[in-house]
């Protein structure tokens, strides 16, 4: 099922107005320029978004759908593995973690590690693979 431009625009209005977009940003462990990619604005727009409650009545249309959309999909993937029993607060970015380790995503270490499951890793789609919160401190030891 499709969702209507009228209904996205109205869903990303909303999502601003009521702090919804900042709460699926700190939920899904994403930094505001990682936001603001996925979104295709910049930082400084993005935190006058968050932070400015008329900015939701001023946006333009195709940019509050743009958010609307974002924020459905978002929530489908909360819904899709909460009926699962896992939550996506007790998730970690796999690209945040690899960025710290001073390594790629792609690097056949952690490649190597989701294949033979020695990490769970889970297919968030656009946002990436995400690892359970408690494996972090594991392979952050094995440094």
């Amino acid at each position: 099922m499709t969702t209507s431009f009228v209904k996205l625009e109205q869903i990303g209005r909303h999502a601003l107005a009521d702090d919804e977009l900042e709460y699926l940003r700190k939920l899904f462990t994403l930094s505001h320029s990682r936001l603001a990619g996925h979104l295709h604005t910049n930082t400084r727009t993005l935190k006058m978004w968050l932070t400015d409650p008329q900015v939701a009545t001023r946006v333009h249309s195709t940019t509050a759908a743009r958010i609307g959309e974002f924020c459905v999909e978002l929530v489908s993937m909360a819904a899709k593995y909460g009926s699962q029993g896992i939550h996506i607060a007790n998730l970690y970015p796999l690209s945040l973690l690899a960025g710290q380790l001073g390594r790629s995503v792609e690097s056949p270490a952690f490649t190597q590690l989701c294949r033979t499951n020695a990490i769970t890793c889970y297919d968030m789609g656009i946002l990436g693979t995400y690892i359970p919160s408690d494996q972090v401190e594991a392979l952050r030891g094995k440094k």
